[in-house]
């Protein structure tokens, strides 16, 4: 990316959850089989937005561009039972560009829903939304919401994805049957429950520099392991749910069995834990995220459904 002086190119104040829950609905989006660097409207004073595809898409910056203002929103967690996954966190930043250059987006997918109260009572993790410059450097992450989960007795929602870069440990452990797993740090990948035996339990979800850590360690009578969602390095999939688990959300989000898979994000968020005491926060975490550039700035907590890049460019003062 060239360095150019972005003082001219204005900024507003940064946004409220509010502000930001409601911007994505004004903007039109991009045809979702239309090349990234097609870039429609885009010179026009138009902004396009990406949808989830399930796929890393390559965007090409146009030449009316010297400056590129960029939101990106992570992907909400899957839901259990009446108890809502994480919510998606947004990052925004405005970073200078030549024509020609060269973007990686990844556009986080929504976490699959619970499929029952028992091994399937976990919904996967969301995935968290990248956009990565040439040098692979991150311009904006934003992390996606950890999978809520219920059995017959208790409940939580999902971790939402979180403004700060670390990733959302699961909830209490300390009162939980069933620990879950620590959130990454600085770009790792979030942990699966180390709990061994029983049900298999939601892995962690993938982060900017590693995939989430380790296996679901249940028993094979319960089925067979889940597995953490990867890391952007690694194709940004999902995690790949065992015989009786779901798949995470495209975008790094955990996978899920008994209980929530982590988000996607620049840091991964934990798997879930599990429980029989109503009240009890157990829960899988939400991803992290962080922007870089002019005019930074991360909310967590604010998309529901699949996440979404938006892209406005800024022509030379």
């Amino acid at each position: 990316m060239t360095a150019l002086a972005l003082a001219a190119c204005g900024g507003d104040a940064a946004p409220t959850t509010a502000d930001a829950r409601a911007d994505v609905d004004a903007a039109p989006m991009a045809s979702p089989d239309a090349p990234a660097d097609a870039a429609p409207g885009l010179c026009e004073g138009g902004v396009v937005a990406f949808r989830a595809t399930g796929a890393i898409e390559a965007f090409i910056v146009p030449p009316c561009a010297a400056a590129l203002e960029i939101s990106a929103y992570g992907a909400q967690g899957g839901a259990a039972g009446g108890y809502r996954g994480g919510r998606g966190a947004l990052a925004r930043a405005t970073v200078a560009v030549a024509p020609g250059d060269r973007l990686t987006l990844v556009v986080g997918a929504r976490g699959a829903a619970a499929t029952d109260l028992a091994e399937g009572g976990g919904g996967t993790g969301g995935g968290g939304s990248f956009v990565v410059d040439a040098d692979g450097a991150a311009i904006a992450i934003a992390g996606g919401g950890g999978g809520a989960w219920r059995n017959s007795d208790a409940g939580w929602i999902g971790g939402d994805g979180l403004a700060g870069p670390d990733g959302g440990d699961s909830g209490n452990n300390a009162a939980a049957l069933v620990p879950g797993g620590d959130g990454g740090k600085a770009g790792t990948g979030g942990h699966t429950s180390p709990f061994i035996g029983g049900m298999q339990a939601g892995t962690g979800g993938g982060g900017f520099l590693g995939d989430g850590v380790g296996d679901s360690l249940g028993s094979l009578a319960e089925g067979t392991p889940n597995h953490p969602g990867r890391g952007f390095g690694n194709g940004a999939w999902g995690g790949e749910g065992g015989t009786l688990g779901r798949d995470g959300g495209f975008g790094g989000g955990g996978a899920a069995g008994a209980t929530g898979g982590g988000g996607g994000g620049y840091s991964g968020g934990g798997g879930g834990g599990w429980t029989r005491s109503v009240g009890v926060m157990v829960h899988s975490g939400g991803g992290g995220s962080i922007a870089t550039g002019l005019h930074a700035t991360t909310v967590g907590g604010v998309r529901e459904g699949d996440g979404v890049i938006e892209i406005r460019a800024v022509p030379a003062s």
